[in-house]
C-alpha cells in the first residue's frame, strides 16, 4: 500500500469505524446501579436524602419528619485512547491484525 495522505485518512477512517462498531453492540451494566445526568459544570453535585426514620401510627397531631440533605461531588473528568500504527505495517497491507485487536474491546468492556 503507498503511504499518501488519502490512504491515511482511509485507513483513519476505518478504524474509527471499526473502533465505534465494538462499541455499539456492547451491553453496559451501570444502568442497572447507576442513572446518567447531564452535567453542565466541572463539578457536579448531587443531592442525597438522609435515610427516612420508620412510618408510625397516626394518632393525634401529624410529625413532621425534617429531612438532612447530604451531597457528594463528582468532578468531571475527561479520557481518551490515542493509538498509533507503525508506517511499515500501512506500507506492508499488514493493518487487518488491528482489527482483530479491536475485537478484544468488546471482552474487555
Amino acid at each position: 500500500m503507498d503511504v499518501t495522505k488519502a490512504a491515511l485518512a482511509a485507513l483513519n477512517t476505518a478504524f474509527n469505524t471499526a473502533f465505534n462498531a465494538r462499541l455499539t453492540g456492547v451491553e453496559t451494566t451501570f444502568g442497572r446501579i447507576a442513572m446518567t445526568v447531564k452535567s453542565t459544570t466541572k463539578n457536579q453535585a448531587y443531592p442525597k436524602l438522609s435515610e427516612i426514620g420508620p412510618m408510625r401510627e397516626w394518632i393525634g397531631e401529624r410529625f413532621i419528619e425534617r429531612l438532612d440533605s447530604n451531597a457528594f461531588v463528582i468532578s468531571n473528568r475527561k479520557f481518551e485512547k490515542t493509538v498509533s500504527v507503525p508506517v511499515d505495517d500501512i506500507a506492508d497491507d499488514q493493518i487487518g491484525m488491528y482489527a482483530r485487536r479491536c475485537k478484544r474491546l468488546r471482552r474487555c468492556r
